[in-house]
Formats: C-alpha cells, structure tokens, sequence
C-alpha cells in the first residue's frame, strides 16, 4: 500500500507498535488529501476508520497469543473489499 512511514519506524522493531501503525495510515490519508491526490473517495475514508477497530483488534489479538502466522491474504482483501464496496 506504500504508506510513508519515518525512518526510524521503518528500521526499529521497537517503534512498531500499534499507535504508530495507525499513526503512519491517517497521516497518509491526510497528506494525500491535503495534496488532493487521495485515490479513495470521501466514503472510502470512513470505511478505513470504522474497519480499523477491526484491524486493530486482530493484530492485537495475534500479539496477545504470541502467534507468529501473518494476517491470511484473505483477510486483508476481505476489509479492503469491503472498503472498496
């Protein structure tokens, strides 16, 4: 999705934590608004906020267990899907 992250988020394991993860996604979303080059339309916005407890609470729960599988491709293109419609 080539969301601009900072370098040290980008480089530091440490840094990756959920706040900066989501973080990076709106502040990517308001440059590209403030550019006017945002590809998504107005509504496609406010799906990414109402599917981001979504998210946040699978990535959470993953880290809770420990568990070391990624996110299922079809997951992600479930919620993006969803986004999309």
């Amino acid at each position: 999705m080539r969301i601009p992250v900072p370098i040290d988020f980008a480089l530091d394991d440490n840094t990756k934590q959920l706040k900066n993860c989501t973080d990076a996604i709106d502040a990517a979303v308001k440059l590209h608004q403030a550019a006017e080059s945002l590809v998504i339309d107005p509504a496609q916005v406010k799906s990414i906020e109402t599917h981001m407890a979504s998210i946040v609470g699978n990535f959470v729960s993953r880290e809770a267990t420990g568990s070391t599988a990624a996110f299922s491709a079809a997951s992600l293109l479930g919620v993006l899907k969803s986004i999309d419609d």
